[in-house]
């Protein structure tokens, strides 16, 4: 079972030092989730109860306003995935989170990250997780459209081979237009 789980286990090992029997603890408790394309995985006023692992394809988190959607993060094939302040607070998102692609998730929910931690203090590594939020540089003032651009090609190049521009333009908080020329003036400098 846990061969068919290594990228799970190697993500495990970037958030902190667990043995191979606390491995095997958090693999019995893992659900496995299958979402398709279009499907929503949180919808707003729904309540984030676990974290998810992206076995297989990809999830775009966003909101909804007056006439448009403004994109949180774009999670690919490796990516650890939650609302934050749903999950933290336990409150009703406001948010959305839906499959870009058809996804094979792995679930941990909130209840059995309690129990886990109960029986390992290791399990508190897992809060890692929740100091993840890298769509905060994004929204950043001080960085220009070509640093957000050069940063994400450079920490993030999947998320650029998988989703449209018009999704990248809004997670990097630009307009299309801007994203295009910033793509232009990186390629002429090449």
């Amino acid at each position: 079972m846990e061969a068919e789980y290594q990228k799970f286990t190697a993500a495990l090992h970037k958030l902190g030092h667990f043995t191979q029997d606390q491995i095997s603890l958090l693999l019995k408790r893992i659900q496995i989730q299958k979402v398709s394309k279009g499907e929503h995985l949180l919808e707003p006023g729904q309540i984030c109860s676990g974290i998810f692992f992206v076995q297989e394809g990809s999830l775009t988190h966003y909101n909804l306003y007056d006439g448009g959607e403004t994109v949180i993060n774009l999670w690919v094939e490796g990516d650890w995935v939650l609302e934050h302040q749903s999950f933290t607070l336990q409150a009703p998102s406001l948010n959305t989170i839906t499959a870009f692609q058809n996804s094979t998730l792995l679930l941990i929910t909130l209840d059995d990250l309690h129990k886990l931690i109960a029986m390992s203090p290791a399990f508190f590594q897992m809060g890692r997780l929740l100091d993840n939020d890298k769509h905060l540089f994004w929204n950043d003032p001080r960085t220009s459209p070509e640093e957000r651009y050069l940063t994400l090609m450079k920490q993030r190049p999947e998320v650029l081979r998988t989703f449209p521009l018009k999704y990248i333009a809004s997670y990097l908080g630009m307009v299309p237009e801007t994203l295009s020329r910033v793509r232009r003036t990186i390629k002429d400098g090449d």
